[in-house]
């Protein structure tokens, strides 16, 4: 219902809109869209205002969104799928193969060849019994996603709809475990 969408809205802050937006963006965007002032642009604000609402926020960076985002999706990919990692490159919009390899392995600490080997992927199982365990940006967006979710101005492509798995312990790097999330 549009009108409900709209008080509701109406009842975001300014800066919990623009997280919002920011947001749904992110998860549209962010496998072709790597740099801030694409966000920024979208939500016709100056980059500077949109890194300083969301470190804000949610004490995070814009580029530690899109960088999670990025790397949780390399890291499904790499688990889930047969694509080659020249084709995840390709599909993350990397400019080429080297580029993918040394932001996987800043973040995995191993090449994406590697971490495939591996197959250490603890985000890999959507199990009550198995403990998740979710990098801090990654717990922001969801929390974020779940809070704006509850309103019904979110539509059901919002960012919450992307985490589609129910966890009884979710746990969370420094932080510990989270019960029946």
């Amino acid at each position: 219902d549009r009108t409900s969408d709209l008080e509701t809205e109406a009842n975001l802050t300014r800066y919990e809109s623009i997280i919002k937006s920011f947001i749904e963006l992110l998860v549209a965007n962010y496998r072709k869209e790597h740099k801030v002032d694409f966000y920024s642009s979208r939500l016709n604000i100056s980059d500077h205002y949109l890194i300083h609402i969301v470190k804000r926020i949610t004490g995070q960076t814009v580029t530690d969104f899109i960088y999670e985002m990025l790397y949780s999706d390399a890291r499904t990919l790499l688990m889930h799928s047969k694509l080659s990692i020249q084709e995840i490159t390709s599909l993350l919009h990397f400019s080429d193969q080297s580029s993918f390899g040394k932001f996987f392995k800043r973040k995995a600490g191993l090449s994406p060849i590697d971490f495939r080997k591996k197959k250490t992927d603890y985000l890999s199982v959507c199990r009550a019994d198995i403990p998740v365990y979710l990098s801090p940006t990654i717990l922001i967006l969801l929390i974020w996603s779940v809070r704006l979710c509850s309103s019904s101005a979110v539509n059901s492509k919002s960012a919450a709809h992307m985490f589609s798995c129910r966890w009884a312990n979710l746990v969370v790097p420094g932080i510990g475990t989270i019960n029946g999330f």
